[in-house]
């Protein structure tokens, strides 16, 4: 059971090994102690092998020829020989990234400008997103109608994900939480939410299952009913204390490539140098940060060049177990807000991809710290009301350069559409001129139908010109040169 103020880790160390090795029944002795560990094969998982030393399986995947198991030190020894095998994993021990309990308030939505989202109509519907937590409190009276999937990952393989430590329903309830009147509001209150429970009750959990979750996600994209097909996985967990591992970073990857969009906590190990866990870490991750009421980073926050963007996660209030509520801190908190502002973005433009969502989020981060991405915050604190807007299908105008031509002593009267007379917009949307680089040897007035007068600089003979744009009311066409040709008179 996760204690209030505690910070929790995940470890995963990744190791390989070649030749052969014969197959030998461990000593009583030596299979009092077995060593939790992850197995891949290079073809076919070899069942009978792993028996007869002495090794009991936990998992078998799906997306690559492996599994989890326990096994005795001596036996993995002696494993690591065998050429069939090409890798073996330690499973370590997995926990959540919260920092903290206290009570505050439910700031974080309107910090974010969820709320306004939820007045243009754009609540998260029909976005099924997907949770790696201790669970949920599937009876809560906000989240309880959200829950269109729960599953038990982390051992006992069952429909029932009941959070009996109260980390994954915090975080549930800020992606979904009912907008009803009632405790709280989520970032996203009409998501589907999708709960996968990685961690046993005791609060533990292990890559193993988080691996078996991320290929379940992975397998929902399989068959021809998209409706439940997962697009955003949350995950408010991490390690302060191992390297990547490259067979998580495949399933990461897989999931990404498949049109699945990863977000992960940065955690919770302060402002060192380059401290940022995984997997948050991996590229196809987005690493999110913490910050607090006054948009300043969180002082326990992880930083480093991974971190890609930042979201309140100091004394966030939500849903609790047991139909309650509290308040947390940490990046486990600021992961939710970004996976709910996701979901928002993907209502708003529905069909829109992955990477398509995670440029918009980066695109309309506010910018803090450092100008542009920087180590702290990333691109800066998710907005979700500028990024869950709905992508204008309009396409900009076309303006085409002119030329006209006047004598020394005398003024060019352009009428009627003037410069935008050969300018075209492929949306039928009615033309302005505007200004962009004015003359430079007369008198220049363009008005915004095209239409323009010029009076050449007394004594001017030879080339003049001007820029402008053509607006359509929503985007601008190139820049296009209008260039003058001023004769002279004698």
């Amino acid at each position: 059971m996760m204690k209030n103020f505690s910070i929790a880790i995940v470890a995963m160390i990744l190791l390989s090994f070649l030749s052969p090795v014969v197959a030998m029944q461990p000593k009583d002795d030596e299979v009092s102690v077995m060593t939790p560990v992850i197995i891949e094969f290079n073809d076919k998982v070899d069942k009978k092998l792993l028996e007869n030393n002495g090794g009991k399986i936990k998992i078998e995947y799906k997306l690559r020829p492996a599994v989890a198991a326990s096994l005795p030190p001596k036996a993995i020894e002696n494993l690591r020989k065998n050429p069939n095998i090409k890798s073996i994993v330690n499973d370590i021990e997995i926990h959540t990234m919260e920092y903290g309990t206290s009570y505050f308030s439910d700031w974080g939505i309107k910090q974010i400008g969820a709320d306004k989202v939820h007045n243009n109509g754009i609540k998260g519907e029909t976005i099924n997103v997907a949770i790696l937590d201790t669970g949920a409190d599937l009876d809560h009276s906000d989240l309880e109608s959200n829950i269109a999937y729960s599953y038990d990952f982390s051992g006992d393989n069952d429909p029932d994900a009941s959070d009996r430590d109260g980390h994954g329903t915090h975080v549930a309830g800020t992606i979904g939480a009912l907008l009803n009147g009632n405790g709280i509001v989520g970032v996203a209150p009409d998501v589907n939410l999708y709960i996968l429970k990685v961690f046993t009750d005791g609060g533990s959990g292990a890559y193993s299952d988080i691996e078996e979750a991320l290929e379940w996600c992975r397998f929902t994209h399989n068959d021809d009913d998209q409706s439940n097909d997962i697009q955003i996985v949350s995950m408010s967990i991490g390690s302060e204390y191992a390297d990547g591992d490259p067979h998580i970073e495949d399933c990461v990857n897989d999931l990404y490539n498949a049109g699945i969009l990863l977000i992960g906590a940065a955690g919770n190990s302060g402002a060192a140098d380059d401290n940022v866990i995984y997997p948050a870490r991996y590229t196809n991750v987005m690493a999110v940060a913490a910050t607090d009421i006054s948009n300043n980073k969180a002082s326990f926050s992880s930083t480093g060049p991974a971190v890609e963007i930042s979201a309140p996660g100091v004394l966030i209030r939500s849903t609790y177990k047991n139909d309650r509520y509290t308040t947390k801190s940490g990046t486990s908190m600021a992961t939710p807000h970004l996976a709910g502002t996701a979901a928002l973005v993907m209502a708003a433009n529905p069909g829109i991809s992955n990477v398509e969502v995670r440029q918009i989020l980066r695109d309309t981060a506010d910018d803090r710290g450092e100008p542009g991405r920087d180590t702290s915050y990333g691109f800066g604190l998710v907005d979700a009301y500028e990024a869950a807007v709905p992508i204008s299908s309009n396409q900009p105008p076309v303006a085409v350069n002119d030329e006209y031509s006047v004598n020394e002593d005398g003024i060019l009267n352009v009428p009627g559409t003037g410069v935008l007379d050969n300018d075209s917009d492929a949306d039928g949307d009615t033309l302005t001129a505007i200004i962009v680089s004015d003359v430079s040897s007369g008198i220049l007035s363009l008005n915004t139908d095209g239409s323009f007068t010029y009076t050449p600089n007394s004594y001017f003979a030879g080339t003049d010109s001007f820029t402008y744009t053509a607006n359509d009311g929503t985007a601008d066409s190139n820049i296009a040169t209008v260039t003058i040709t001023v004769n002279p008179v004698n």
